[in-house]
């Protein structure tokens, strides 16, 4: 085999490579008189850079605890701490499985609870879910719902539940209450109902019949002052009395494939009618529409996602008597207002518009495994009585950040801070904002308001 030396001391005459043949390692390559060399980047003009360096310099705080929370992740990868983690947040093996609720921050103060799942009830793709959790301030919520699957892709759906919540937030009704006119309320809700969905390619039409009440009244003692003695001279309707009614509505919902992990393209838009008619003594009518839109565009690299999310939501009153209070929209879940606390706002009108940018700090084995993502936040919204109070001298901004955990096949928890011109609110829940996977009565979606 020829071979061909190579010297490297001072004043040595490095003889020229061939320009081709043999070595160790194969045919060398003929000589050229170019050479390629591939670049990590290319070079950006600038005004790119004008961009680029005050976003850099701005972002340089999240960006260095995010690689410090993904080193410290990696170094527990490396130890093989993750195999467990891994299957601990990895698909469950057999029918039944439970999972954890647990929730920290907002209303409900530090909580949790368990579901029991099971996905072959009676038979083959059914799904019997029994839910159930408490917190610190008394936040107690019961039920249990059962998905029937039907032949080409359709599904039967029943459920109830119940849900007691002694210190529900009350400010008044419009865009415009005060903060310091903060007040409590007790607050019961319970619903019995079920729907028939079936597909039409990505689509979906759903039909839902429910029967639902809810009741409020005084709070406990450690939760002052009372609604009925800030509000006294002007009680909310329903306060201190019991709604009961029927509701039937239906919904149409287009929905892209491959949304349940992290999803980076694609979408859902949901639009939905209801109606309402009370059974108790009260001449209660109304229609509630709502329509969604959500939507996940990848920017410049793979898995950094923008995340947008549209709500509007209306009722028209069509009864004699005046709507309850506890049946207008507010920002509860999910229709958050993140820099606020639960309850702030209520009327017949719901605005929001949300957007999470997303990225990657650590993932188990391969990019759509197990992971955490860090994003950033803003809500922009506000409730409304008539389209007037749509202006931008009424909406509410909030602001932040926080952590996402995914499993390999679906979202898992998440912790996020969020300022707005009136509180900061840190909240750690087991559900999210974008609810594309979580909807009906099988993932506990309480019916009042209508949503």
């Amino acid at each position: 085999m020829a071979s061909v030396l190579y010297s490297g001391a001072a004043g040595a005459e490095t003889p020229a490579r061939p320009d081709s043949g043999q070595s160790y390692w194969g045919v060398l390559p003929a000589m050229s008189d170019t050479v390629a060399v591939p670049l990590a980047d290319r070079p950006k003009a600038i005004w790119e850079r004008a961009i680029l360096v005050p976003y850099r310099v701005a972002t340089f705080p999240i960006a260095l605890a995010s690689r410090g929370i993904g080193s410290t992740v990696g170094y527990l990868d490396h130890h093989s701490v993750p195999e467990k983690v891994g299957r601990l947040l990895g698909p469950r093996r057999g029918p039944f499985g439970l999972l954890l609720d647990f929730r920290f921050g907002g209303l409900s103060g530090l909580g949790g609870g368990l579901t029991a799942e099971h996905t072959r009830f009676l038979a083959e793709g059914n799904t019997l879910r029994v839910r159930a959790s408490t917190s610190t301030n008394e936040d107690h919520r019961l039920g249990v719902a059962a998905r029937f699957r039907r032949p080409r892709g359709a599904y039967w759906e029943f459920g109830a539940g119940f849900r007691r919540r002694p210190n529900v937030r009350y400010f008044g009704i419009g865009p415009d209450t005060r903060e310091e006119d903060e007040s409590f309320v007790h607050q019961e809700v319970s619903w019995l109902g079920g729907a028939v969905r079936r597909p039409f390619g990505e689509s979906h039409l759903e039909l839902n019949l429910d029967y639902t009440g809810v009741a409020t009244g005084a709070p406990g003692v450690s939760h002052q002052p009372a609604t009925e003695e800030l509000f006294a001279a002007d009680l909310p309707a329903g306060y201190g009395r019991h709604s009961f009614g029927v509701s039937a509505g239906g919904q149409w919902r287009h929905e892209s494939p491959n949304l349940a992990n992290r999803p980076g393209r694609g979408g859902i838009q949901r639009l939905r009618a209801t109606y309402f008619e009370a059974t108790d003594r009260d001449d209660v009518r109304f229609w509630t529409f709502r329509g969604e839109w959500q939507q996940f565009f990848t920017l410049w690299r793979p898995q950094r996602v923008l995340a947008l999310r549209g709500v509007g939501s209306w009722i028209e009153d069509v009864g004699g008597d005046p709507i309850p209070a506890a049946r207008l929209n507010t920002n509860d879940d999910p229709d958050l207002l993140r820099g606020y606390d639960d309850f702030r706002f209520r009327d017949r009108g719901l605005a929001i518009l949300t957007a999470e940018y997303r990225w990657p700090i650590w993932a188990h084995e391969r990019p759509m495994a197990s992971g955490i993502d860090a994003y950033l936040l803003t809500d922009a919204g506000q409730v409304f009585g008539d389209a007037a109070e749509l202006g931008w001298n009424h909406m509410t901004l909030s602001y932040g950040g926080g952590l996402r955990v995914e499993s390999g096949h679906g979202f898992v928890l998440r912790i996020e801070y969020a300022r707005s011109e009136e509180a900061s609110v840190l909240r750690f829940r087991a559900d999210q904002v974008f609810q594309f996977v979580k909807s009906g009565l099988l993932h506990g979606r309480e019916p009042i308001p209508a949503r």
